[in-house]
């Protein structure tokens, strides 16, 4: 009996030490979740500081966009969409600025100067209408080195040499029934001037590949 009494102190000292022990490991578990949830929120915060930054900056860049540039008029008065041509008309014949086209990859043969040349081209099946309808009758009048297929529908000569490798094998890769959509520039002059017009000359120069749905 005397045994058990006298062991009872040790009982509730082992018992306390647990308590206390087990107190500060929970404690300090609590303590690193609390930790880690600051560290949560304040990423979260941190990236609703960016989102906003970007949103600002493409507000900025749009509203740059829109404004319209001193000495040129826009066309029907609208720039927007990845759209916004000029009534100014550059060295092509086309109404300047940027436009979207829609087609897929096709080579076609011309023969200059007794030599055969493969000219690179999309097949157009949609694109911005005033570029389109433009380069269209431009072609029924013979005034670009473009063409019609045996459909009647546009066929573009393009310029690989400004795009990346994969956006080359991204646009070599569309078909009739899996068309692709360019965002392009029509330049006011052409960069290399110097440079010998073949008959694969392009009216258009690539600015990228538009994601997303179409139109």
């Amino acid at each position: 009996m005397k045994e058990k009494i006298s062991r009872l102190p040790i009982l509730i000292s082992i018992a306390v030490t647990a308590v206390v022990v087990g107190g500060i490991v929970y404690g300090w578990q609590k303590l690193d979740v609390q930790i880690a949830e600051l560290v949560f929120y304040q990423k979260i915060f941190s990236m609703k500081d960016q989102i906003t930054e970007l949103q600002e900056e493409n507000t900025s860049l749009r509203d740059q966009m829109l404004q319209k540039p001193q000495g040129y008029d826009l066309l029907n008065d609208h720039c927007g969409s990845g759209v916004c041509l000029f009534e100014e008309r550059g060295y092509t014949g086309l109404p300047v600025g940027v436009a979207t086209i829609e087609g897929y990859y096709t080579e076609r043969t011309m023969e200059s100067w007794d030599e055969e040349e493969i000219c690179r081209s999309l097949t157009i099946t949609n694109g911005t209408p005033e570029l389109i309808d433009t380069l269209s009758q431009m072609v029924d009048d013979g005034l670009t080195y473009n063409t019609k297929d045996e459909f009647g529908r546009l066929v573009m000569n393009i310029d690989f040499d400004p795009v990346s490798t994969e956006q080359y094998l991204k646009i070599k890769g569309s078909s009739e029934q899996y068309p692709i959509e360019l965002i392009v520039l029509v330049p006011f002059a052409r960069n290399d001037s110097d440079r010998e017009v073949s008959e694969c000359e392009s009216s258009v120069q690539i600015l990228g590949i538009k994601e997303g749905p179409r139109g």
